[in-house]
C-alpha cells in the first residue's frame, strides 16, 4: 500500500523534499495510518512531521486517546501538540453545531502550529469512504458542480480569509490528503500488517449526525449493490473537479477580457457591459456575476444563488435600477454597464433579496445593516425536560425583541426573511383577527426611516415576526409542540425596540 500512496502523492504533487507537515492525529485508525505512512516516507523526502491532537471535551475516553497519541509520537520521535477545548460549550458561544465548532477549533490549532514551526502544509486522513460520504452529503443537501467534486486531494486555505477570521498570521496553507485513494479496509489491513494499534471512537457509530447516517447506513447499502460503489463515486468526484477546474479557467479568461476592476480601499468596484454579458450562456454569465460580487465583497461566505439570480435579472432591466448585496455592496445598471460596488449606506430605493429559512437546517443570513439572523430547529427529544421547559418560557417572553420561537408543526409553507410588502399583515389574536403591517407602523408611530429598514419573517403575506417588534399570534408553542424553530437577530440587545 505504501507504493500506492506514494504514487498518489506524486500524481497530485502533494509533497516536496524538505516539507514541514502538520498532521491531525486523533488516535483513530485513519490518522494513525497516516502517521505511520508518512513516517515511512520521512527519510526519502526529508520530511519534518508535527502532530496535532485535539481533545474536544466530549468523550470520557478523550484523555486516554491523547495519551496514546503522545506515546506514539514519542516512539516515532515526532513533536506532539495537544489542544483542549470544551466543544459543546464553544458551539453554544459561536452559535453553530458541535461539528462546525469542532472543525473551526481544529483548523485554528493546525494554523497555529503551522505558523509556529514554519510549515506550509496540513495533512488530513480523509479516505475513499470520506470522499463518497461528502459527495452524497452535498448532493442530498443541495449543491452545484463544485460541491459534487467532494474533497480535493490538494486544496489551499488562508486562515485569515473567509473561512475563519481570528487565526494567527500564517499565510496560505495547503491541505493535502494522501489517503484519499484508499479504503477503510486497506487502512485496517495495513495497520494489522505493521502491528500498530489504534483507538476506536464509539461516537462514529452513533447516527446522530447526517454524515454518520450516510456512513453507517447508506454507504454499506450502496456497496451491497456494487462492490466498487465507493470507487465509482470517487471517480465521479474527480471528473466533476476536472470539469469545475476547466470551467473556472474559462470564467477567469472571460473576466480578464471583459470585466473592469478597481480595488481602491473603500471604493471597490467592478463593471461589465450588460449586453455583452447577457449574450453569454446563462451558466457562464452567472458564474461571472458571482465572482464579481465576491471580488467586491472580499469574501464568498453568505453569497447565495439568490443574490446571483437577482443581479442577473437586474442586468436585463432598465438603466438606473439597483439592488443591495451583502457586506455593504450594491449592484446597479447604467445605460451600458452592470456595476457592482461598495456603497456607504443602504439607500431607501434598495430592494433586499428575500432569503429562505428551511426547517431542520441551521440558517445564517446577513441582514442589510450587517446584523445576522440565525435560525435553528430544536426537537423536543433532543433536549432535557428542563431545557424544553426553559424554551417554552422563553417563547412566552414577549419582551425578548430579538429572539422568537415558533411551533414547527404549524408551519405548512416556506418561511422567508424579507423586506415588508404592501399586503403584509399580522394575526393579532387567537380568534384570527388581522391587522395590516402598514397600519401597525402607523399605530405604533414608527418613523418612515425605520420602516424602510424593517425586516420581516413571513409566510406568504402573513408576518410571523417584525424583527425587533411584534410577532403574530399564530405558531405559538403549545403543550403538544414537538419541534421548535428559534430565530434570533444577532448584534442586538434584547428589549422592546418598537
Amino acid at each position: 500500500m505504501l507504493r500506492k500512496i506514494k504514487r498518489y502523492i506524486e500524481e497530485n504533487s502533494m509533497i516536496e523534499k524538505g516539507d514541514k507537515l502538520v498532521l491531525g492525529v486523533s488516535g483513530g485508525a485513519d490518522s494513525v495510518c497516516l502517521l505511520v505512512l508518512l513516517k515511512c516516507l520521512q527519510e526519502e523526502y526529508y520530511l519534518k512531521l508535527y502532530v496535532v491532537h485535539i481533545n474536544h471535551g466530549i468523550r470520557e475516553e478523550a484523555a486516554a486517546d491523547a495519551d496514546y497519541v503522545k506515546r506514539l509520537c514519542e516512539e516515532y520521535e515526532v513533536p506532539f501538540y495537544l489542544f483542549e477545548e470544551d466543544i459543546p460549550e464553544l458551539s453554544k458561544k459561536m452559535g453553530m453545531s458541535e461539528e462546525e465548532a469542532g472543525r473551526t477549533f481544529r483548523y485554528k490549532a493546525f494554523a497555529k502550529v503551522a505558523g509556529n514551526v514554519g510549515a506550509g502544509k496540513i495533512v488530513t486522513a480523509h479516505h475513499l469512504a470520506d470522499q463518497a460520504e461528502t459527495v452524497l452529503f452535498h448532493l442530498v443537501r443541495g449543491t452545484n458542480l463544485s460541491g459534487m467534486a467532494g474533497i480535493r486531494p490538494v486544496s489551499e486555505w488562508e486562515p485569515n480569509g473567509e473561512d475563519i477570521s481570528a487565526f494567527e498570521e500564517s499565510g496560505t496553507l495547503r491541505i493535502i490528503r494522501p489517503l484519499l485513494c484508499i479504503t477503510k479496509e486497506e487502512i485496517i489491513d495495513y495497520l494489522y500488517s505493521q502491528n500498530v494499534e489504534w483507538r476506536e471512537d464509539v461516537t462514529n457509530q452513533e447516527d446522530v449526525y447526517m454524515r454518520n447516517r450516510l456512513r453507517n447506513q447508506i454507504l454499506p447499502k450502496l456497496c451491497e449493490i456494487n462492490d466498487n460503489a465507493l470507487e465509482h463515486i470517487a471517480e465521479f468526484a474527480r471528473c466533476a473537479a476536472q470539469h469545475q477546474t476547466y470551467f473556472d479557467k474559462a470564467v477567469k479568461i472571460y473576466m480578464t477580457e471583459h470585466v473592469k476592476n478597481s480595488q481602491k480601499p473603500g471604493e471597490e468596484m467592478c463593471m461589465i457591459n450588460r449586453e455583452q454579458l447577457l449574450v453569454q450562456d446563462e451558466v457562464l454569465a452567472k458564474a461571472v456575476i458571482y465572482e464579481m460580487i465576491a471580488g467586491v465583497c472580499g469574501r464568498k461566505k453568505d453569497l447565495t444563488k439568490e443574490h446571483v439570480q437577482a443581479v442577473y435579472d437586474l442586468a436585463g432591466r432598465q438603466s438606473g435600477r439597483k439592488i443591495a448585496l451583502p457586506y455593504g455592496s450594491e449592484a446597479k445598471n447604467t445605460y451600458e454597464n452592470l456595476i457592482i460596488r461598495k456603497c456607504s449606506k443602504v439607500d431607501k430605493e434598495f430592494v433586499w433579496i428575500p432569503q429562505q429559512i428551511e426547517i431542520g437546517k441551521k440558517i445564517e443570513i446577513l441582514l442589510p445593516d450587517r446584523k445576522k439572523l440565525v435560525a435553528k430547529t430544536i426537537a423536543r427529544n433532543d433536549v432535557s425536560e428542563t431545557e424544553w421547559e426553559n424554551l417554552r418560557n422563553q417563547a412566552a417572553n414577549s419582551k425578548n425583541s430579538y429572539t422568537k420561537l415558533f411551533d414547527c408543526g404549524t408551519i405548512k409553507d416556506t418561511l422567508y426573511v424579507r423586506k415588508p410588502e404592501s399586503e403584509d399583515y399580522f394575526v393579532m389574536n387567537e380568534k384570527g383577527n388581522r391587522k395590516k403591517l402598514s397600519r401597525y407602523f402607523i399605530d405604533c408611530k414608527i418613523p418612515e426611516e425605520v420602516r424602510r429598514k424593517s425586516i420581516v419573517v413571513a409566510i406568504g403575506h402573513e408576518v410571523l415576526w417584525l424583527l425587533g417588534g411584534r410577532r403574530c399570534e399564530n405558531y405559538r408553542i403549545k403543550e403538544n409542540t414537538e419541534q421548535i424553530i428559534m430565530i434570533s437577530c444577532e448584534g442586538e440587545n434584547d428589549g422592546q425596540a418598537y
